[in-house]
């Protein structure tokens, strides 16, 4: 099912066009100026979709991809699941990008140490 047709059925069960969900979302606090709200993460808006308008996890998610605005570089007729791959990407890169602020990482030549020791814990 192509991305639009998920809208279709949205807006036919719940009687909320994107549009409507865009302000919805805003008013929520999920979305500041067109855009997702800092450290709100896409279970907090699919609770609120599951509760509040009876959506399926798919549904939810094809909301949650329009507020992030993703879906805005993708052809209409992409199907939901490479949207949500896209999503799950660009989540992982900025929980990546955070950790690395953070300095919660690891120097390459840790990783090749600890790489080595667990090959060597195999040959025994």
């Amino acid at each position: 099912m192509s991305f639009q047709a998920y809208l279709t059925n949205i807006q036919a069960k719940t009687g909320k066009s994107p549009a409507d969900f865009r302000a919805l979302a805003e008013k929520k606090g999920f979305t500041q100026n067109g855009k997702l709200a800092p450290g709100v993460k896409a279970g907090a808006i699919v609770k609120w979709l599951k509760a509040d308008f009876q959506l399926g996890h798919g549904h939810a998610m094809a909301i949650f991809a329009l507020l992030k605005g993703t879906v805005h570089k993708l052809p209409d007729d992409t199907p939901l699941e490479e949207i949500s791959e896209e999503i799950e990407f660009l989540m992982a890169v900025q929980q990546g990008l955070k950790a690395l602020d953070e300095g919660r990482v690891v120097s390459h030549e840790d990783v090749k140490a600890r790489v080595a020791s667990w090959a060597h814990r195999g040959r025994k």
